[in-house]
């Protein structure tokens, strides 16, 4: 695809994420559009919502990229629960609360933070601390912890390594190695979900879903740009497969080596595989690139946004979605942009 080709892709893609519902005025950001079926405010995603804009400000120097990030980290600092994590309906999760504390850290790279934005940091990693530490990750409205070995997304599997991120992001920020020296016990842990060259969803099952695999080798990635030189096996393993996985129209599936499962092609996992392969060995990869490239704007809804995923029949989801668009936008940019793992979103 050529250079203007993907630019403009990128314009389309941020002029969404600017300027649609997607995000309100008061920095609150929404899962998807879809006016059938509307969604719901996502704190997860107003974390990659300031990470992202606050990336786009570091790259372009466009005050209105700035003022995003900012209004949005406003809205996240003064809405987290008091505990200072945050969640879903009646549920809190660690994931989300790592992921929108790396936002914060993403803003104070870029501009100082206010007060509120401070404040809010430290509740945030005092909760995802304390609970990595017991290996828990979901509460119910009790404060009771929530594991399901069998849900990628309840148990203590792969998907935490991303959360890395944070923690060493924390012990920098805070200049306290503890935080540094969780990251390295979880992530030693959790290879032991890494089964020759992908990772199941934890070490007691055998299945693959492509999204949380991806968010592993995310926070590898990051690792290796912080001198954890041991992961650059793993990660070129996983791009290596997620090469083999790939379809012919450049997409990726849901599930691997999982019965009884609606296999769809995913928007979020085929973005995820495309920045892996940009990372791992652009050249090698290429040609994978260029296809999981062209899938993605099958998923874009009226030059716009991108859609959830693809149903094997061919028909797209009907929901303009947020944290698709926002993984799609950076594995287009880094198409044209050096890769930069430090910002990975």
């Amino acid at each position: 695809m050529a250079p203007e080709e993907l630019k403009l892709f990128t314009h389309q893609m941020i002029n969404w994420l600017s300027n649609s519902e997607i995000c309100s005025e008061d920095g609150a950001v929404y899962s998807w559009t879809n006016s059938d079926k509307p969604g719901y405010i996502y704190f997860e995603i107003i974390g990659y919502y300031v990470k992202t804009f606050s990336y786009l400000y570091l790259l372009y120097n466009e005050p209105k990229y700035l003022e995003k990030a900012i209004t949005s980290a406003d809205y996240l600092s003064e809405n987290l629960n008091e505990d200072g994590s945050v969640g879903r309906e009646e549920f809190k999760y660690v994931f989300d609360t790592a992921i929108c504390f790396s936002g914060l850290i993403a803003l104070s790279k870029v501009s100082e933070l206010s007060d509120s934005h401070k404040n809010a940091m430290k509740k945030m990693i005092e909760f995802i601390y304390n609970s990595l530490q017991k290996k828990e990750l979901v509460y119910d409205k009790q404060d009771l912890a929530i594991f399901d070995k069998t849900r990628w997304s309840l148990s203590y599997g792969s998907l935490l390594i991303k959360n890395t991120m944070a923690l060493i992001e924390a012990a920098e920020y805070f200049n306290d190695e503890k935080y540094k020296v969780l990251a390295e016990s979880l992530t030693n842990e959790i290879m032991g979900a890494f089964k020759e060259n992908y990772f199941t969803i934890n070490k007691e099952q055998d299945y693959v879903y492509t999204h949380p695999h991806c968010y592993a080798t995310e926070g590898l990635i990051f690792l290796t740009s912080k001198g954890y030189s041991q992961y650059n096996e793993p990660i070129q393993l996983s791009a290596e497969w997620l090469a083999k996985q790939q379809n012919k129209d450049g997409s990726l599936y849901n599930w691997y080596f999982k019965e009884n499962v609606e296999l769809e092609k995913q928007g979020d996992a085929t973005s995820q595989a495309i920045r892996i392969w940009l990372f791992a060995d652009s050249e090698k990869y290429k040609e994978n690139i260029l296809l999981g490239t062209s899938f993605l704007r099958k998923l874009q809804h009226q030059f716009e946004g991108l859609v959830y995923n693809m149903k094997l029949s061919g028909e797209t989801s009907s929901d303009v979605n947020s944290w698709v668009t926002m993984f799609a936008l950076q594995s287009v940019l880094w198409q044209y942009e050096k890769p930069n793992p430090g910002w990975i979103v």
